[in-house]
């Protein structure tokens, strides 16, 4: 359990499956990020969902134990890895468990309430799908109900259960799987497109600063750190395969997710920003779910807690405080700024400085202007496009590694979201080189809380390590980078 603290610390129930059907392309190098979700599929064109049983003989995903004689093919035992260790499985059951009855007496629901029915239906778009049926019903309470489930991941089967498993099939192109109903999840970036749906937002799904008063957890997702908590029921050979570059792969799945996940972010702020600028009556604003969360949330004492001695703003300086200030979370764009920082093409230095300009203006007041917020939100995220757009689409070491070189204490540890962001990067980097235990004392570091000694509740004493953080960090990628040049 200690081993994967960290992990589990940041991760949240309702992700969505990972895996790589039988019968899916290799990742296709031309598909956009615009492909229909498997529950968009399902809304659109009526395809049904038959449920995970359907999935579930023995001679298909139903086995009792993986099969380990075709290394780029299924492992046959996916259903029962997601049906006993997977918690997925549970997504729908832990709606009426304590946890969320206890959240919805804070936010003052009950069953006996329509609004309860309102937010339920909101709460099952991530935490459950629809057995038998295309769409969710008015308000969730007819129907049968599965966990974050097969077809949540891989798209309504009522078109392909019976298909995809023959040649004829299989030959197909993604996009000729895809009219039917299947998920092309072989491809990084559509993998991270369903993950981060839940686990950051979209149109139809957020948690916002209220949830997470009730009770809810904070959402800060990262790719590879999930999957790697996840009981795979998915082959590692296989997804190297279908990688853009084999021995890279897990270098391409965390650069999918950083971008992903930052456009998601952008996309909540400008939606929410939006709303309030145009009035709508259940707008918040500022929405503090967007907010780095560690401005609000730090000791007040004496003698003055490291998050006052450090300042607030955009630009923290040690001085009295005169004015206190909301900055945007950094969470999911700091490393694609600090990626942007030491690329050569323009398009990575017009991103940083729209993002740059976007923090400014969060910071600029109190209650920032939701209408100069919005246009700033919408103009970063196409400036990320952009960039993205025309970068490799694979990070390499090199990359990563002069992050961590060329960025003073300030830039990499400065608060909580930019260490951890920066020990997951150096995660990925190693992983393959089996340089994990190399890293248990940053992960031990930033976990919290640890244990009853050393809690970092506020986080209350983060500011007595971090400088042992970046430390730890700027000596493990010398000595990275000592190796690979032998």
């Amino acid at each position: 359990m200690k081993r994967h603290f960290l992990f589990l610390m940041i991760a949240i129930a309702g992700l969505a499956a990972f895996s790589a059907s039988e019968g899916q392309d290799p990742a296709d190098r031309t598909s956009g990020l615009q492909a229909p979700l498997p529950w968009e599929v399902a809304a659109s064109q009526g395809y049904r969902n038959l449920g995970a049983r359907r999935c579930a003989s023995t001679g298909c995903h139903g086995s009792v134990r993986p099969d380990a004689t075709n290394d780029d093919r299924m492992r046959r035992d996916e259903y029962l890895v997601w049906l006993e260790e997977d918690p997925h499985q549970r997504g729908h059951a832990v709606l009426y468990g304590e946890r969320s009855l206890s959240m919805f007496r804070n936010l003052g629901l009950s069953p006996d309430d329509g609004q309860y029915w309102q937010v339920m239906q909101k709460c099952v778009a991530c935490h459950g799908m629809p057995v038998g049926q295309a769409v969710v019903d008015a308000d969730c309470r007819e129907g049968a109900w599965e966990g974050v489930s097969c077809e949540l991941c891989h798209g309504p089967a009522e078109k392909w259960l019976t298909t995809h498993y023959r040649t004829d099939f299989i030959e197909q192109t993604a996009e000729e799987k895809a009219r039917q109903g299947l998920f092309n999840t072989n491809d990084a970036r559509q993998r991270a497109r369903l993950c981060v749906a839940c686990h950051v937002g979209d149109e139809q799904r957020e948690v916002n600063h209220d949830w997470i008063a009730a009770g809810h957890p904070a959402l800060k997702f990262e790719l590879t750190a999930y999957l790697s908590m996840m009981p795979g029921h998915w082959k590692e050979s296989r997804d190297r395969k279908n990688a853009r570059s084999p021995e890279d792969h897990k270098l391409e799945l965390w650069l999918a997710g950083q971008q992903v996940a930052a456009d998601a972010s952008l996309s909540q702020l400008a939606r929410r920003a939006t709303a309030a600028a145009e009035g709508h009556e259940d707008a918040v604003w500022p929405e503090f779910a967007n907010v780095d969360c560690y401005s609000c949330h730090h000791d007040l004492g004496s003698p003055r807690s490291w998050r006052q001695v450090r300042g607030f703003g955009v630009d923290p300086q040690p001085a009295p405080i005169r004015q206190v200030t909301l900055p945007a979370s950094e969470w999911y764009l700091f490393m694609p700024a600090r990626l942007a920082a030491g690329s050569k093409d323009a398009a990575g230095q017009e991103f940083q400085e729209e993002w740059r300009e976007l923090r400014r203006a969060m910071a600029a007041k109190i209650i920032p202007e939701n209408e100069e917020i919005a246009r700033l939100a919408q103009a970063t995220r196409q400036k990320l496009d952009k960039w993205f757009s025309q970068r490799p689409l694979v990070a390499d070491r090199e990359e990563l590694t002069a992050i961590m070189e060329s960025s003073d204490g300030k830039e990499l540890v400065g608060n909580w979201d930019r260490a951890v962001q920066a020990y997951l990067a150096l995660h990925v980097i190693t992983e393959e080189s089996g340089k994990e235990k190399a890293l248990k004392q940053i992960r031990d570091l930033l976990a919290f809380p640890v244990s009853t000694e050393r809690r970092f509740d506020s986080p209350k004493k983060y500011g007595s390590v971090f400088k042992q953080v970046l430390a730890e960090i700027l000596e493990f990628q010398k000595k990275l980078n000592e190796k690979q040049e032998n």
